[in-house]
């Protein structure tokens, strides 16, 4: 997780087995649930990516940075 300025942006990567079906483009319902859940919590744009390359995959979520205690 880093603070760039006005956002916070949030990496994960996994190097595992990739999925059973490697044609698929779908995100699931687990990375659309986040989305609706960070546009509920902040006002400002927040983003929830995922992109799948042969020797990994990396989600990636960004979101406004606000300190602790606010929002």
């Amino acid at each position: 997780m880093e603070r760039m300025g006005s956002w916070v942006e949030l990496r994960v990567s996994d190097n595992g087995p990739g999925p059973a079906d490697p044609v698929s483009q779908n995100d699931g319902m687990g990375l659309e649930n986040i989305r609706k859940r960070l546009s509920l919590i902040y006002d400002l744009h927040t983003e929830v990516s995922l992109l799948r390359r042969m020797e990994d995959t990396v989600v990636r979520a960004v979101w406004p940075y606000t300190p602790e205690g606010e929002r």
